[in-house]
């Protein structure tokens, strides 16, 4: 079988790369070699999409804690929010205006296969493929 090729730039590796990783404070980026077949690396990205949805939960909960909150001080709470977004609304529009233009030029080349359909063709084939990370 041959080799997943994952792009440093896919959402999955950024999830395992800046989400509760134990290599945070590394000079040199050690986590690769750790994860150099495809089935640690989707048990990997497995684990870490569980513990975000996780978080996700708890995050809803404290907006419904909030929603409390504006029910019975309405005014102040809402003047607070308009704020707060406006604020990370600055800060997200300057980033994706700068990501847009220094990306613009860049084009897609031929994309390999998805995370799930190499989880799949590993599951089926029953043989676990090394991992080349590109770029």
């Amino acid at each position: 079988m041959k080799p997943f090729k994952i792009n440093r730039n896919s959402w999955h590796y950024k999830l395992n790369k800046n989400f509760f990783n134990s290599d945070f404070n590394s000079m040199f980026y050690s986590w690769e070699p750790k994860h150099n077949n495809f089935c640690s690396y989707w048990r990997a990205t497995v684990l870490r999409m569980v513990f975000a949805t996780a978080l996700g939960l708890l995050a809803i909960a404290m907006v419904a804690a909030l929603g409390h909150t504006a029910y019975n001080q309405p005014l102040p709470f809402f003047g607070a929010i308009v704020v707060i977004v406006g604020f990370f609304s600055l800060i997200v529009g300057i980033n994706l205006t700068i990501h847009g233009i220094t990306n613009r030029n860049k084009q897609k080349s031929d994309k390999p296969d998805s995370l799930f359909v190499q989880k799949y063709k590993a599951h089926k084939s029953k043989i676990c493929p090394k991992v080349e990370y590109d770029q």
